[in-house]
């Protein structure tokens, strides 16, 4: 594919034939980005049902591993287009042999977002210096913040949105990405949304200073009512609303217990 950007985008998803991760292919290619969405086999996680809380629940929590894995054998940096719950009508079952047929809603795992301006904030050029980083080497990780710009916290707290997020190839992001997946594979979290994994890491497990942050605007994941007034860079389900009901977990993530610290090495120069 032919692109401009220093960027992968990736997603996954168990339907990547659908009509809204080839939406998400032709935007990324009609702006000369590039994104490589990764089918999910329909025997993972024990050939859970696709619309099923437990194959939801499963690809959540393998997140932070998939982005891991993929920054390590990339030589660019990774942005995470996220698949999220939409609703699909199917015909159930007659429960009596003369009623007749009903449709309900079921919730599906797909792609619905889409690119509608090149991202630039996913340069690193496109950022000032950092507390933590040389000046010129952009940051470690780009997320969307629904509290960064509370003055009160002064941009120090995280209440993350992970439908997009950025993650350099620096040590630090990788860091950060193997402590989210370990979050995540701590089994009191096999069912905790993965965004509110991520938010405990950073606010109250130190990560906050261990890597130079920043939070993406409105426009890098512009969803409705919210920002309706908002020229997306990167837009939700084509500007439908957004609701939260029955998509996460009412699970709260705990921080997994930490390995005994590592003791400094010996400094033979004294002995």
């Amino acid at each position: 594919m032919g692109t401009t950007t220093s960027t992968t985008n990736i997603t996954f998803t168990p339907t990547p034939a659908s009509l809204q991760a080839r939406r998400l292919v032709a935007s990324c290619e009609a702006i000369g980005v590039c994104c490589a969405p990764v089918a999910v086999p329909r025997a993972a996680f024990g050939g859970a049902a696709e619309g099923t809380p437990a194959l939801r629940y499963r690809l959540i929590a393998t997140k932070p591993l998939f982005i891991y894995e993929a920054l390590r054998a990339s030589r660019l940096p990774i942005a995470w287009c996220a698949p999220a719950a939409s609703a699909q009508a199917h015909r159930a079952r007659r429960s009596r042999p003369r009623a007749p047929p009903r449709r309900r809603a079921r919730r599906r795992l797909d792609v619905d977002l889409e690119f509608h301006a090149y991202p630039s904030l996913f340069d690193g050029s496109a950022w000032g210096p950092s507390e933590t980083r040389d000046p010129g080497l952009g940051r470690d990780v780009l997320l969307w913040n629904w509290q960064g710009n509370l003055s009160w916290f002064g941009g120090r707290r995280l209440k993350a949105a992970s439908g997009v997020a950025y993650f350099n190839k620096t040590e630090a992001a990788e860091r950060l990405l193997l402590a989210w997946a370990q979050a995540m594979a701590y089994p009191p979290n096999s069912d905790a949304p993965d965004d509110q994994a991520l938010d405990l890491l950073v606010n109250n497990d130190g990560w906050i200073d261990r890597a130079a942050y920043g939070w993406l605007p409105a426009a890098y994941l512009r969803m409705s009512p919210h920002h309706s007034a908002v020229a997306p860079v990167i837009d939700h389900d084509r500007g439908a609303p957004v609701s939260g009901r029955g998509r996460n977990s009412p699970k709260e993530p705990v921080l997994p217990p930490h390995a005994l610290p590592v003791p400094p090495p010996i400094d033979h120069s004294e002995l």
